[in-house]
């Protein structure tokens, strides 16, 4: 519905509000920042995640116990087979599970995953993208209409996230970034090929992938189109 996409998109311009000069200012006031969004996010968890309650109660941890990033130390880590033989119990229970986006990883690093997600967060994701996207377009001399490829598993959560936030968008995003995405399961040739016809500014993908990449490229000597900024994670 438009008034839906209406307000998403509002939600969007404002979350993005001085993002992109969040890492510019001066350190006091982003760990200051972090600190304050840890004791919310803490007490979110508290309250509406069985896990978290149950693990901070076994532990003797209070809300008040966490006031800066390093105060997260003190609770477990959470291994992936935890979240894969129960993710509900790891989900917030703030409201009804059919009204979260289902999503499950890519198996990049094991075996996929089911992760929930709120509309609210995924924008949020979104928004602070612009921190990282600042720096690019500054290195890449342009704001919009640049290229960008991203070589990934073919299930990757950030293009299914991508797809989600389009769904939503009253304007498209290419107006902004034209992407194209290109799966690491794919031959390297073609991927190289892909990438020289498309052309793009920017290249993002896992780092091993692109290690690989470029020892293929170093070893035939094949023309390449080189890009201005690459990315990886």
């Amino acid at each position: 519905m438009l008034i839906t996409r209406l307000f998403w998109n509002t939600y969007l311009a404002y979350q993005m509000m001085g993002q992109s000069r969040l890492p510019f200012r001066p350190l006091e006031t982003i760990k200051h920042l972090q600190a304050s969004r840890v004791r919310k996010m803490v007490a979110h968890a508290y309250r509406t995640v069985p896990y978290y309650r149950e693990t901070m109660d076994r532990l003797g941890l209070k809300v008040e116990d966490f006031h800066s990033t390093e105060d997260l130390a003190k609770l477990p880590l959470i291994e992936p087979h935890q979240l894969q033989r129960d993710p509900d119990y790891f989900t917030s229970n703030a409201q009804p599970i059919r009204r979260y986006l289902r999503l499950r990883t890519a198996g990049s690093t094991g075996d996929p995953r089911s992760v929930y997600h709120t509309p609210e967060a995924i924008l949020q994701n979104a928004a602070h993208g612009e921190r990282e996207r600042c720096i690019i377009t500054s290195l890449i001399g342009k704001r919009f209409g640049y290229r960008e490829t991203v070589i990934a598993s073919p299930n990757c959560t950030a293009h299914k996230l991508q797809v989600f936030c389009q769904s939503q968008a009253l304007f498209p995003d290419r107006l902004r970034i034209n992407r194209q995405y290109l799966s690491l399961m794919d031959p390297t040739e073609y991927n190289i090929r892909s990438i020289n016809h498309f052309q793009p500014d920017v290249i993002q993908s896992y780092g091993s992938y692109l290690g690989i990449l470029f020892s293929y490229l170093a070893d035939t000597g094949e023309p390449f189109h080189r890009p201005k900024v690459i990315t990886f994670s």
